[in-house]
């Protein structure tokens, strides 16, 4: 058995009906950097307490894990811990997956096996740091056509109307000006203000105006009630760039009449979010499953 353990490349503890180690293999006595002789033998308890949850970044809740499953020895757990790096231990983490033994020598006992995930987690750290990196350029950038929209195209449509306007003052004091050149103009006076208002629209959901002056908390809530009364449902809020997404997608997803086509309108001029919920890399979720 020892010889079997000991060329897996996962680390394995075998524990008997009182949660003894019975067999403890060369590669999670690495992992844990405690010699595999100051384990055999021990009571698994009480190595998980005074010994294994000192190695661990949240012990406490390494802890209440483990001994829950020597509490209730009938299900099958399965989550993610930490070890910190200490001398020759070097930082991993680690896959903890355990059942009960139901038959043979160890019947009653409990076997336990940690998979080094390391470069899962670091991958996913490395995912999770483009995606804010490129968060971050897309609202920068977001902001430099907001600003142009502004600054740029907004105050040319300005400048037409005001001409438009004057024109159409000056065309009005004159007795022999056509009526129909007159409505046409009217026509195009009305035609540029639905243009300075959208343009002052797309800019405004590109970068609201309020995230400057008055922060990302303040903005947050300015935007949840933008879209809760698009919806007419309550929108509670969590962070921008990425929150704007899901606030569009739960008013979205309301249900009422009219709805996504209001939302589309609204926000013609930002990315579109995708349907469905958001997929991501999730190493370590919570898992018990009974035998």
């Amino acid at each position: 058995m020892e010889n079997v353990l000991d060329i897996l490349p996962i680390g394995v503890f075998v524990l008997d009906a009182r949660f003894q180690v019975a067999e403890v293999n060369k590669t999670l006595a690495e992992f844990f950097g405690v010699p595999q002789e100051q384990m055999l033998g021990q009571d698994k308890k009480r190595l998980v307490r005074e010994r294994l949850s000192r190695i661990m970044e949240n012990g406490y809740a390494f802890s209440a894990r483990v001994l829950a499953t020597y509490r209730d020895n009938t299900y099958i757990e399965r989550f993610v811990c930490h070890v910190l790096p200490e001398g020759d231990r070097e930082e991993r983490w680690l896959q903890h997956n355990s059942r009960p033994i139901l038959t043979g020598t160890y019947k009653g006992g409990r076997i336990e096996s940690y998979t080094d995930i390391t470069g899962l987690i670091l991958a996913e750290q490395e995912i999770q740091w483009i995606t804010t990196r490129s968060l971050q350029l897309q609202e920068k950038e977001k902001a430099r056509i907001a600003s142009n929209l502004h600054d740029e195209l907004g105050q040319a449509v300005l400048a037409i109307r005001f001409s438009l306007e004057n024109l159409q003052a000056s065309l009005m004091k004159r007795a022999d000006s056509p009526d129909s050149e007159l409505r046409e103009l009217q026509k195009s006076i009305s035609w540029v203000e639905k243009l300075g208002t959208e343009v002052r629209d797309i800019s405004s959901a590109l970068m609201p105006p309020l995230l400057g002056p008055l922060g990302l908390d303040e903005t947050l809530v300015w935007l949840a009630e933008q879209y809760s009364s698009i919806a007419g449902v309550d929108i509670c809020y969590q962070s921008f760039g990425v929150q704007q997404k899901k606030v569009f997608r739960i008013a979205r997803d309301s249900h009422l009449p009219g709805i996504p086509r209001k939302l589309e309108q609204h926000s013609q001029a930002c990315q579109r979010p995708a349907r469905g919920s958001e997929a991501g890399l999730q190493p370590s979720p919570d898992h018990r499953e009974r035998h």
